[in-house]
């Protein structure tokens, strides 16, 4: 089972977190879209070294570039390192201060509904995908979303299907398809009882975060395993100390995702 790392980085720092997180286990970083962060490929451009593997993996709305120049940008990465840059194709969130803004001019934008920004991607990434293998352009191509139109993308087009975790345990573990499923979970992990128990009634406790132990962790990776689920994606949006465990937890068990 593969591990990554999922979460928006600033400027400078992208580096030194490739270098801790490739030291620690970790096989790739998801770098979310986010208007307020800056261009992802021109910090990777900066941070690729060679003597690392670790994969970046840029989430892309595709209404944002065009097919031709996305692929021309990956091009350009690959003469620093073929095949470390990967794209994640998304529909997703929209933060309220983009849709502010209005995102691209054009007929799909940030303010398009959600229908019209997935019908958008599924006429999309053919297009890239037929471009990148004219042109022998090295990557994969991962795409986020549930549903049967998503399935039958990632079936013709995609290496990689992205899903939520809670998503996979709440609607009877996804519908089976060929290619590897990646899953993203917010682990807070708290093995001091009186700790947890405080957590456990805490207002800040989002939907998304499960509140677990070490033990239960590992446990919740060896059933994903069986499921047949080959990816594992961690976040952490709460303090440093919040996710230095989840770090230190891939450190320690990398035997566990072997």
């Amino acid at each position: 089972m593969n591990v990554y790392w999922f979460g928006r980085t600033r400027n400078n720092n992208l580096s030194e977190i490739s270098l801790e997180l490739e030291e620690s286990g970790f096989n790739g970083i998801l770098l979310p879209y986010g208007a307020d962060v800056g261009d992802y490929f021109v910090q990777i451009a900066r941070s690729l070294k060679k003597d690392q593997k670790v994969t970046y993996i840029v989430a892309v709305r595709p209404y944002t570039i065009s097919p031709q120049n996305l692929a021309m940008i990956i091009k350009s990465l690959n003469s620093i390192d073929t095949g470390r840059v990967w794209i994640n194709f998304v529909s997703g969130q929209i933060l309220d201060e983009e849709k502010s803004m209005g995102g691209i001019i054009g007929e799909i934008n940030d303010t398009s509904s959600l229908y019209e920004r997935r019908e958008y991607l599924k006429n999309y990434i053919p297009i890239f995908f037929d471009f990148c293998k004219k042109f022998n352009i090295d990557t994969k191509i991962c795409i986020s979303g549930k549903g049967d139109d998503m399935n039958t993308l990632v079936e013709n087009y995609g290496d990689y299907s992205f899903a939520a975790y809670q998503s996979h345990i709440e609607v009877a573990k996804y519908k089976k398809i060929s290619k590897p499923r990646v899953l993203s979970i917010f682990p807070l992990i708290e093995d001091d009882e009186e700790k947890f128990n405080k957590l456990k009634h805490s207002k800040e406790l989002g939907s998304d975060i499960r509140l677990t132990t070490t033990l239960e962790l590992k446990e919740i990776i060896n059933e994903l395993k069986l499921d047949g689920i080959e990816g594992i994606m961690f976040y952490c949006y709460w303090p440093e100390e919040y996710r230095i465990k989840i770090v230190n937890f891939v450190k320690d068990n990398k035997n566990l995702f072997i």
